[in-house]
């Protein structure tokens, strides 16, 4: 059969048939599955928003411990030893502690 060419602005009514029509009567149904795909989004969204808060974390940390402003790693200094003649010099003075 020979089809028959019709002006572009028009649609055939084949076409038109196999489009179904949403009114605002009938809305389509969310179904479960698209509704597990949006909390996928959503999931996804969050986890690279708290990605970046911990980049963020990691970085002030990093900071802080390059920066010198933390004992980490850093041995406490250590009590100098009393010798006899100081030991002496301070029960004498009545400096007992």
């Amino acid at each position: 059969m020979a089809e028959e060419t019709k002006p572009e602005g028009e649609v055939s009514e084949e076409k038109e048939q196999e489009k179904p029509e949403e009114t605002p009567e009938s809305p389509k149904q969310e179904t479960q599955v698209d509704r597990a795909e949006r909390a996928v989004k959503e999931l996804d969204e969050k986890i690279k928003y708290y990605e970046g808060l911990k980049d963020e974390v990691d970085k002030a940390k990093a900071e802080i411990i390059l920066g010198g402003r933390s004992a980490a790693g850093q041995e406490a200094p250590k009590k100098k030893e009393e010798t006899p003649l100081e030991y002496k010099n301070r029960v004498m003075r009545g400096d007992l502690q």
